[in-house]
């Protein structure tokens, strides 16, 4: 059966031309077991940092001061109090280990707890036991990589140019998902917000100083 000519040229350039791209994207997943070279939230010069703190979970809001502290190379304490120094929880990360120093009564549950080191976890320690890591997508300011860790499978959104981590977003389905945002100021995170709308738990931080 003879072809029109309209229709030959159409042939012609879907099977000569390739696909337009937009540029800088990456569409496929590209399976990597190294570690991209990222700068982790808290960098190495991070000794301490007091923040202005707002928590809010369902009906409950708690409002006050987050004093964070890296104790050693794989420790941190954070310490949550009112502004007039009650004290809501403190917590203590040593490596693996996850140590409840005072937890207020009505916060004081195994699932919320359990979120809570999680999130912290992954803020602390993004690539603690890491499993795999892959490639998602890619823009010139910023590149996704889909992880699995010890603290479950997140999707972290890393700047191209300050290697530091923007953007994280858990894939778990237990407690929904969780987002964890993160701006910076010279090498400190300046504001973090935590986000689990299954739970209505939103925690937001400033920094106040170094």
């Amino acid at each position: 059966m003879r072809i029109s000519g309209s229709i030959s040229f159409i042939l012609f350039l879907f099977f000569i031309i390739p696909p337009v791209i937009a540029r800088g994207t990456v569409r496929n997943e590209s399976r990597t077991d190294t570690i991209p070279k990222v700068e982790n939230n808290f960098g190495t010069s991070f000794e301490k940092g007091l923040y202005k703190a707002v928590l809010d979970i369902s009906k409950h809001h708690l409002s006050g001061f987050m004093y964070l502290k890296r104790t050693s190379d794989s420790s941190y304490r954070i310490i949550f109090s009112s502004e007039v120094g009650m004290k809501y929880f403190d917590f203590e990360f040593r490596g693996k280990e996850f140590i409840i120093q005072y937890c207020f009564p009505s916060l004081e549950k195994k699932s919320l707890l359990k979120l809570l080191e999680n999130d912290f976890r992954v803020l602390l320690f993004p690539f603690q036991e890491l499993k795999r890591i892959t490639l998602v997508a890619g823009t010139s300011d910023s590149t996704d990589f889909k992880i699995k860790a010890g603290h479950g499978k997140w999707i972290y959104r890393i700047l191209n140019d300050t290697r530091r981590i923007i953007r994280m977003d858990s894939k778990g389905k237990l407690f929904g998902k969780t987002k964890v945002n993160v701006e910076y100021s010279d090498h400190s995170p300046s504001s973090i917000i935590i986000i689990n709308p299954t739970i209505r738990l939103s925690l937001k931080m400033k920094l106040i100083n170094p």
